[in-house]
C-alpha cells in the first residue's frame, strides 16, 4: 500500500526553543553593521551591499519555496537534494553544511560577546 508521507503539522516546546534561540544568534549581523558603516564608508554603501546580497538570496528563497510545495517533507536541503539529485549528491550536501555553519559558529560567538558586553558592562 501506499505511504502516506508528509509533513508533521505541531511544534513541540524543544522546536519552540530552537526556533526562538536560532533567532537570537542570528542577529550577530546587526551587531556588526555599525562596524561595517565605519569601515565602508557610511551608510549607503552598506545599504548597496545589502541590496545586492538580497538580489542574491531571493532566488534562493524562491526555490526553496517551490521545493518545500513540490517534495512536502521534513529534512530540509539534504532530504531535497537526496529525492531530486541522489544520496551521494546529498550526502555531499550535508558536509558542506557542516562545514559551512562551522565557520560561521565562531562569528557568531563574537556577536554574543559583543552583545552581552553591550548589556553587562
Amino acid at each position: 500500500m501506499g505511504e502516506n508521507v508528509g509533513m508533521k503539522k505541531s511544534l513541540s516546546l524543544w522546536n519552540f526553543f530552537t526556533i526562538g534561540f536560532g533567532a537570537i544568534i542570528g542577529t550577530g549581523w546587526v551587531l556588526l553593521v555599525g562596524d561595517w558603516m565605519k569601515i565602508g564608508g557610511g551608510p549607503v554603501p552598506a545599504m548597496i551591499a545589502f541590496m545586492i546580497g538580497a538580489i542574491f538570496l531571493l532566488p534562493i528563497g524562491a526555490v526553496f519555496g517551490e521545493l518545500t510545495s513540490a517534495i512536502p517533507i521534513s529534512g530540509g536541503i539534504v532530504e531535497y537534494v537526496s529525492r531530486t539529485c541522489g544520496d551521494k549528491l546529498s550526502y555531499l550536501t550535508g558536509w558542506f553544511l557542516v562545514l559551512g555553519n562551522a565557520i560561521l559558529c565562531p562569528w557568531e560567538a563574537i556577536a554574543i560577546s559583543t552583545l552581552i558586553g553591550e548589556f553587562i558592562p
